[in-house]
């Protein structure tokens, strides 16, 4: 888990002088769910992996090499492979170089074909094993196959609005309180 200093010290790096920079990696390590690094559970994998895919997409962002371009998707399937939710990782990829207009769009052509190639044959192969492309999603497959209440989506956001603070802290949610109330 103390790799992810590692990209974060990149990305913070990238924007803030070395000092600032060391600080944003130690508070990127110093979060309280790091609790939880000495059992064998697939966050204490995916925090890094996460904030390389990150800063690899930054790079590509900057420089769309072919190269870049390719272990950007490299990177998003071994997070893929560690939490299925990483899933959501494509899209956020593939829609980040729409942010820069369209005049640079054709320097992601590698970005835009494999990743087109590769969602076809991925659902091709489910197809061929009888399932829809849901069962990418492995163990949360079921998730896509519910409806959910609006009161249902409400209760469960109050209950992670309510975990904040012992996430974040009781000092900076009173602080937060006390803001929003003035």
């Amino acid at each position: 888990m103390s790799l992810a200093a590692v990209p974060a010290y990149l990305l913070a790096r990238r924007v803030l002088d070395r000092s600032f920079a060391v600080a944003a990696a130690a508070m990127a390590v110093a979060i309280p769910s790091l609790v939880y690094t000495g059992t064998l559970m697939t966050e204490n994998a995916f925090y890094p992996i996460f904030l390389f895919v990150v800063l690899v997409l930054v790079r590509v962002l900057e420089r769309p090499t072919r190269l870049n371009q390719l272990g950007l998707l490299v990177l998003c399937v071994v997070a893929y492979e560690t939490r299925q939710q990483a899933l959501a990782l494509f899209p956020a990829v593939l829609t980040a170089p729409l942010l820069l207009g369209r005049r640079g769009l054709g320097r992601f052509r590698v970005l835009y074909g494999v990743s087109a190639a590769v969602a076809v044959v991925a659902v091709a192969f489910e197809t061929a094993r009888g399932k829809g492309p849901l069962a990418l999603l492995g163990a949360y497959e079921t998730a896509g196959k519910h409806g959910y209440s609006v009161g249902g989506v409400a209760k469960w956001l109050l209950w992670h609005v309510a975990e904040l603070d012992l996430y974040l802290g009781v000092v900076p949610l009173v602080a937060f309180l006390v803001l929003a109330v003035s």
